[in-house]
């Protein structure tokens, strides 16, 4: 996502990115701190966004956070829950390890079926890392969005 400064008072305030893969797992904890962000669609690239009086609330309410511990806490718990998700089945070979040739590939053989061993996407284990840990959270990440926050003089999310 790329968030925009509304009246930037420093170069910090103009831009913050971060890819979806951190973006979300960085707005759901938001929502979860700063209840006022569940009134916004901050999950999308809509334009939503806070005022100036708003967005410096939000932006100590995460220092706060920072400063208390309890964002280590819920990064920690975080990766701890991402560390317990099971291995899911691969949808590429349907957890076999081994893949049907399809009609197009190039060692495709009219007629005759035949098998790629092992499956390139999960190399032949027939299993597959949980997608739910393709999204990091960090402390730091909230600390640079907050950082951000407060030199922004409100923002939007485009």
């Amino acid at each position: 996502m790329d968030v925009y400064g509304k009246n930037a008072v420093s170069e910090r305030g103009q831009y913050f990115r971060n890819n979806v893969w951190w973006w979300r797992p960085l707005w759901d904890y938001c929502e979860r701190v700063f209840p006022e962000c569940n009134e916004i669609a901050g999950h999308y690239n809509s334009g939503a966004g806070f005022d100036k009086a708003t967005t410096r609330r939000f932006a100590e309410c995460l220092l706060d956070e920072i400063a208390s511990g309890r964002t280590k806490q819920y990064e920690n718990d975080y990766k701890a829950y991402l560390e317990s998700l099971p291995d899911i089945e691969c949808d590429f070979c349907k957890g076999v390890g081994i893949v049907q040739v399809k009609e197009g590939w190039p060692d495709y053989v009219e007629g005759k079926v035949t098998f790629r061993d092992p499956c390139n996407s999960c190399n032949g284990t027939g299993k597959k890392e949980a997608w739910e840990r393709h999204y990091p959270f960090s402390v730091e990440n909230v600390q640079e969005f907050a950082d951000f926050l407060i030199d922004s003089g409100g923002f939007e999310i485009c």
